[in-house]
């Protein structure tokens, strides 16, 4: 399960642990959410609700210091979107692994 609301992904965590979950997250620049709750999920703060198993984060957005942080202390890594051979490189050298679109890895 994937999902940038880490409140629905805490409910996953309590009542049906046996689920995978990742927290999805990016800049949030086109979001309507208040500037603060951006602030709290682009930087995975919220994470002490969801306890993903491991994290999404837009391509675009990378490299980014909360998820280099969050990869320090051992967070595993999807980036999203590839859709270029050249945005499969990136991907390779800044995640674990990626969600890819219209090419083929």
């Amino acid at each position: 399960l994937v999902s940038f609301n880490p409140f629905s992904l805490g409910w996953f965590r309590r009542y049906a642990p046996h689920f995978v979950r990742g927290q999805t997250s990016c800049r949030f620049t086109d979001s309507a959410m208040p500037g603060w709750r951006k602030f709290l999920q682009r930087n995975f703060l919220l994470n002490v609700i969801s306890r993903p198993d491991f994290l999404l984060y837009d391509l675009a957005a990378l490299p980014c210091g909360a998820v280099s942080l969050q990869r320090a202390l051992g967070a595993k890594l999807v980036a999203y979107t590839v859709r270029s051979e050249s945005d499969a490189e990136k991907a390779r050298n800044l995640a674990d692994n990626f969600i890819f679109e219209k090419i083929r890895p």
